[in-house]
């Protein structure tokens, strides 16, 4: 199972410190956005910093969710 690039993708990207934007936040007019997300490399002030932001979004990419806890 994958993310798809859902709200749950955005939000456990910034719960991992992550933060990534919606690709409608930057599609125009009636356009269908696409299934991505914008990543912006211009934030990190190391290199380290940066290789780790990647390397999250590929590991969440590759482990999809989390299973939804139940309530018994």
């Amino acid at each position: 199972r994958t993310y798809g690039f859902s709200e749950d993708y955005y939000a456990e990207a910034r719960r991992r410190g992550v933060l990534v934007a919606a690709a409608d936040a930057f599609t125009t007019g009636k356009a269908t956005p696409p299934d991505a997300v914008r990543v912006s490399l211009s934030a990190p002030t190391e290199r380290s910093q940066l290789a780790v932001g990647l390397q999250t979004l590929a590991d969440m990419l590759e482990q999809g969710p989390a299973p939804a806890s139940a309530i018994v």
